[in-house]
């Protein structure tokens, strides 16, 4: 999953934004999640809090 998740992040940098092929699959790595709890949390599409409490 992260393999077809940065290739497509990549080619989707580099067609949208126009930067170098390599360039762009260094933002896509660094930007796609590599672990599994983040990988789950993206998949099974957690909801953020409507009202956040700062301390």
């Amino acid at each position: 999953m992260i393999i077809l998740a940065t290739t497509a992040a990549g080619f989707g940098i580099y067609l949208s934004l126009g930067v170098s092929l390599p360039m762009s699959f260094i933002l896509a790595a660094i930007s796609t999640p590599t672990d599994a709890t983040a990988t789950e949390s993206v998949t099974h599409e957690l909801k953020l809090p409507k009202k956040w409490i700062f301390i």
